[in-house]
């Protein structure tokens, strides 16, 4: 299983993770190119960056996108706000700055924007534009999709696809409605600012969006979200 930075990887993690649980199968969550050892029956990676004797396994994929206008703005907002070990570490391209120091000592949230888009939104987007979208072992979802399934029926389909045994499917199903956003049991919600597709409008100005065509060109199409790049006219 691949995510990608903001596109329900601590959510998704915690989904997999249960079904492990109850199920009694081995479970690994990595940040890692390479496992730590070969005994699991999920694998999670948190960038999708699976190294090639991985993927040369048999196997059963789910890969998550997620618009990439929303992944920066989603990424600007947990950046200024989250406490996690990383942001407080010192980096070169950054001239030696926090990257926490860097996005929060920007004067306004359109600089703040600006700097996520350049900065870990690109990173993130580029490995998204990557990601090899031709490999049948795969199953390609959208965040948008699964952040809206409160029927589960695109959960159940994945669950499917993954090859998990057919009379397994009501306990997956229930396992993923208690664990996602819209289940009063979801305790995980501090984590999650808005969730809601199409966010970017809200803040995207004439400058974001003649920045990111600058940096992503046609991303967009490519993944399936714009049919041109007349969205940056609007």
């Amino acid at each position: 299983v691949g995510t990608h930075h903001k596109t329900g990887t601590l959510w998704l993690n915690a989904v997999f993770r249960s079904i492990c649980i109850a199920n009694h199968l081995k479970y690994r969550s990595s940040c890692n190119i390479k496992p730590e050892d070969d005994l699991y029956d999920v694998y999670f990676h948190h960038s999708s960056r699976f190294d090639k004797p991985t993927l040369s396994q048999p196997f059963r994929g789910l890969h998550v996108i997620r618009d990439p206008r929303d992944i920066i703005v989603s990424g600007c907002f947990y950046h200024l706000r989250s406490d996690e070990a990383w942001l407080f570490e010192p980096q070169d391209h950054l001239n030696g700055r926090t990257y926490k120091d860097s996005i929060c000592q920007l004067e306004n949230l359109d600089e703040q924007l600006l700097f996520e888009m350049e900065h870990q939104g690109r990173w993130t987007i580029n490995q998204l534009s990557c990601w090899d979208y031709t490999n049948p072992s795969f199953l390609e979802v959208k965040y948008e999709e699964l952040i809206e399934d409160s029927t589960l029926l695109r959960f159940r389909d994945i669950f499917l696809f993954l090859g998990f045994p057919r009379s397994w499917i009501p306990g997956l199903v229930s396992i993923a409605y208690n664990n996602s956003i819209f289940s009063l049991n979801y305790h995980n919600a501090q984590h999650i600012r808005s969730g809601k597709p199409s966010d970017w409008q809200q803040y995207f100005k004439p400058m974001h969006k003649k920045r990111f065509l600058e940096l992503f060109g046609n991303v967009l199409v490519k993944l399936e979200y714009e049919k041109d790049n007349n969205w940056a006219l609007t």
